[in-house]
């Protein structure tokens, strides 16, 4: 019974969107000589699409342990959630004070863990924490590491700056491991990461007032008839250094060993929809929305996916005089080759001002998506630039970056995650159900 109501849902979305405007131009024609009709009853609502058969706890109850076994502690957005797992928290050195501060205000701390998420932390030996003003003090003898101002900024401890980044092969890299870039430090080594602890703790999700992404399925009626009906569904994941997921743990087989946004996403579509699913990820760390245009027949088309997420234009700086021209013409080229196959566009985090990275391109990226999105069948526009925005008030950068400039730590990854999931699973309805 369940299967015919999937079908039946799926074949009216499909219809609706077969006889929609193709590319935002053609308007569709009267019959000569029809005569126009007018209604008579009030229309009928569109028919939602069907919930997958998957559940998850989205309420846990009061006093439960640690626990971070389920890979849906990671995708499942917190909004819903009434648990924050492992927000990163970076002490800070400023003068006498060594600092982090939460996001949101706790009913109850849960655990504080290092980097790798073994070793756990002790309130009153390592750490006191002030609930009003959301912030942890490090005390003395705690075995927890912390960052000093002046290495964030790119300096050493008497205040000297630290060389700048002039290649992999150049010192202070081939030495130190880590560089200065601007007035920020870069690093990828344990220099950065060891130094960034994770907390898990029970708040009121009411207190979140960010972007979060709306389910848009109807949109996507191909990609929701593959997951509904249990048909294998191919994804390609094309763009910069972020899809590829530079400086995720598992990139460098570290502890936790966290997947990037794309594997997530696979995995999580398999999880809950228990449908086949095809990762193909044809990213390129360094690489512009120009990039992208001239190399999409090659990286996505051939491929012949039946979703896309095009993730790019965080590398075009200031140069933006044609990026939503260069992202719109590679989806033109796939909708012309592949007419049948959907887009996802999603433009990308809050780079470090203090590292020259607050560039024009992205603040207006998500609009650029949303134009693009207007105008053609079958593409979505899912934002994070400004959800990390929001995030990141009252915290520190480095709480999300994973090389202190650019790219996502694990937990702005399960960030990003959990915004471009929700644009095709509908989490509000499943934690209500």
């Amino acid at each position: 019974m369940k299967k015919i109501l999937i079908s039946m849902l799926l074949i009216c979305l499909l219809g609706c969107a077969a006889c929609a405007p193709q590319n935002g131009t053609d308007t569709p024609t009267e019959p000569a000589g029809s005569a126009t009709v007018t209604p008579t009853e009030t229309p009928t609502e569109e028919p939602e699409l069907a919930l997958p058969d998957w559940s998850y706890d989205f309420i846990k109850p009061d006093g439960f342990s640690y626990d971070y076994d389920k890979l849906a502690h990671q995708y499942v957005p917190f909004w819903y959630q009434n648990v924050i797992y492992n927000e990163c928290c970076c002490f800070i050195k400023d003068g006498d004070s060594i600092t982090a501060k939460l996001k949101f205000k706790p009913t109850r701390i849960v655990s504080v863990r290092d980097w790798s998420l073994k070793k756990e932390y002790v309130e009153g030996v390592d750490y006191t924490f002030d609930p009003e003003t959301l912030t942890f003090t490090w005390l003395e003898g705690s075995s927890i590491p912390y960052f000093t101002k002046n290495f964030l900024a790119g300096k050493n401890e008497d205040g000297s700056q630290i060389p700048a980044f002039n290649g992999y092969d150049k010192e202070p890299w081939t030495t130190l491991g880590y560089t200065s870039w601007g007035n920020a430090i870069y690093a990828i080594g344990p220099e950065l990461y060891e130094k960034q602890m994770h907390v898990t703790y029970e708040y009121d999700n009411t207190q979140f007032e960010g972007a979060k992404q709306e389910f848009v399925g109807d949109k996507l009626p191909g990609t929701m008839e593959k997951l509904l009906s249990g048909e294998k569904l191919k994804v390609v994941f094309f763009g910069d250094s972020i899809p590829v997921g530079c400086d995720a743990s598992s990139m460098y087989n570290r502890e936790p060993k966290q997947g990037d946004i794309a594997k997530i996403f696979q995995k999580a579509l398999k999880e809950i929809y228990g449908s086949s699913i095809t990762l193909r990820n044809t990213a390129v760390g360094g690489t512009t929305t120009q990039w992208a245009k001239e190399n999409v027949q090659s990286e996505v088309i051939k491929h012949k996916p039946d979703l896309v997420v095009l993730m790019t234009g965080g590398n075009d700086g200031d140069n933006t005089a044609n990026s939503q021209q260069n992202i719109h013409d590679a989806v033109k080229q796939i909708k012309a080759e592949l007419p049948n196959c959907e887009i996802i566009l999603m433009d990308t985090f809050v780079g470090n001002k203090d590292a020259g990275m607050a560039t024009k391109i992205k603040p207006i990226l998500k609009g650029m998506h949303d134009s693009i999105a207007a105008a053609e069948e079958g593409v979505v526009s899912v934002g994070i630039f400004d959800l990390h925005t929001y995030m990141i008030e009252g915290k520190n950068y480095i709480d999300f970056s994973g090389n202190g400039i650019n790219h996502p730590n694990d937990y702005m990854i399960r960030i990003y995650v959990q915004q471009l999931l929700s644009a095709v699973v509908d989490f509000e309805a499943l934690a209500a159900k």
